[in-house]
């Protein structure tokens, strides 16, 4: 009975854990509409139903060249996510709650360093739709994610260590460094920059030693291990293309890229969206009329819990460190871009960067001062966003189920030649295959009809045969002669 009565004592009289009780049935939501199921799209079939299918993870590893340049997302490919796939939603539920607990790491953090985030910051980062390809789609997900899941565990157990100097926590602090710089590129910058803007505000000369030596080695290790790797394996390339030159030549197509996505991408992704979202939810009768009401009752909770909860707005002093701290977080995770070419922005690139525009405009909203004010702006931006949110998971549903129904019809006329990998095959199409979606971006939910590679994979994951050679997609624009390939036509006849 003790204990029942400390559980109730402890949720009522915190508000942090009231907070994040509501996001959780709010981040819920946000795939319940399809029970969590997930949707493979491009890289996924290669990555998680192609790689493990290899006897020896060697071959993957060092002949492919996966280690070469993000090696722990590498190992956990083949180890984790691919042991997971056949059974992908464990998939989505697993990087979901990674997903979820950084956020909850990053507020438990920030407090410890004297900054105490609003309610909008983990609208922010939980909900914004434009992060969905990075914190939905496994490929992406499996780096980014897991990446600041380990940075937002360092910046924790940083803290922790400057504050009480044990060992422990150093250590813990080390290893979650370490898998968060070996995990993907822009996770190793943002780990850096941040553990480094936490070390230099402290104040205890003696106990800044260990982190900057630690963080200092492992940048220096990561930039030597990179350049070993260059020129090995089928990947090797990518990195021996990069130079800290890149960064002057390519900016101006960097800054267009940019502006295109924060313009054009946010608004068909969240106001598009919205509307394809919505219609979506009521085309769902009785179901979508409960689940809309979900989302408008955990909207009026959120908004209830607003208006009591206290959110501190930082001095002017505070208030300029957080916005400088801000702007340098959003543009020091684009440097791995820079310096690789060409460079490449994606909505996926986007999820760290918009981290310190998050921690601007929580400054702001934290200046307003009327708390209806607040609750109306953060309850509607919720609603916005799980809406658009749905549509988005919609339309990597629709895009598989489009790509699965033509691989199917694929492989059943696949002759032996082919599956014994002695002759390859080339599938004549009108156009790319592309399901219907709000925004259209690069590789932003494509089909993987679109390039040789992407089907070959599909293939080879849908038959479990990792002998058969290459399967391309030909478009009428294409001028290569294919007839040496097994032809498999699927034009529409006029």
């Amino acid at each position: 009975m003790n204990t029942k009565k400390n559980i109730l004592s402890f949720c009522a009289g915190n508000p942090e854990f009231q907070l994040f009780a509501i996001f959780f049935f709010a981040f819920i939501l946000k795939y319940l509409i399809y029970g969590f199921c997930y949707f493979p799209a491009l890289d996924d079939y290669i990555q998680y139903g192609g790689y493990p299918l290899y006897e020896n993870p060697s071959y993957v590893l060092f002949d492919i060249g996966t280690l070469k340049s993000r090696p722990l997302s590498a190992v956990l490919d083949i180890f984790l996510w691919g042991s997971l796939w056949k059974s992908p939603h464990l998939c989505l539920i697993l990087s979901s709650a990674f997903h979820f607990l950084s956020c909850v790491i990053l507020y438990r953090a920030c407090k410890k360093n004297g900054i105490t985030l609003s309610p909008l910051f983990a609208v922010l980062f939980l909900f914004f739709p434009l992060g969905t390809e990075g914190t939905y789609w496994i490929s992406a997900s499996s780096r980014i994610v897991v990446g600041i899941f380990f940075s937002s565990l360092s910046l924790l157990t940083l803290s922790e260590y400057l504050k009480r100097g044990t060992f422990t926590y150093f250590a813990c602090f080390f290893v979650c460094s370490a898998c968060a710089f070996l995990l993907y590129e822009s996770c190793a910058v943002f780990c850096f920059v941040s553990c480094a803007a936490i070390v230099i505000k402290n104040k205890n000369i003696k106990r800044m030693i260990l982190p900057i030596l630690s963080l200092s080695l492992l940048l220096l290790s990561l930039v030597i291990y990179l350049k070993l790797m260059q020129n090995t394996g089928a990947m090797g390339s990518r990195v021996s293309e990069s130079s800290v030159l890149n960064i002057f030549s390519q900016s101006k197509d960097f800054l267009s890229q940019l502006l295109e996505i924060l313009t054009k991408g946010v608004f068909n992704i969240t106001v598009r969206g919205f509307q394809s979202g919505l219609k979506l939810i009521l085309t769902k009768g009785v179901f979508g009329a409960v689940y809309l009401f979900a989302i408008f009752a955990v909207c009026i909770v959120l908004g209830r819990f607003n208006a009591g909860y206290n959110t501190k707005s930082p001095s002017g002093r505070k208030a300029v460190l957080q916005i400088a701290a801000g702007i340098i977080l959003f543009f020091s995770p684009f440097a791995p871009n820079l310096i690789a070419s060409p460079v490449w922005i994606t909505y996926r690139t986007m999820f760290i960067p918009l981290i310190g525009i998050y921690l601007i405009l929580d400054i702001i909203f934290s200046k307003i001062a009327r708390k209806s004010v607040q609750t109306i702006l953060l309850t509607s931006l919720l609603f916005i966003f799980i809406v658009s949110g749905i549509n988005e998971y919609d339309t990597y549903k629709r895009n598989y189920e489009l790509d699965n129904a033509l691989i199917k019809k694929v492989c059943s006329l696949l002759p032996e030649d082919v599956l014994c990998g002695t002759r390859e095959a080339a599938v004549l199409l009108d156009t790319t295959p592309q399901a219907a979606q709000v925004s259209f971006y690069k590789d932003h939910v494509k089909s993987v009809f679109y390039s040789d590679w992407s089907l070959t994979g599909a293939i080879r994951e849908e038959l479990d045969n990792m002998h058969i050679k290459k399967v391309t997609p030909v478009f009428p624009d294409m001028t290569k002669d294919y007839s040496d390939c097994f032809i498999i036509d699927m034009r529409k006849n006029d």
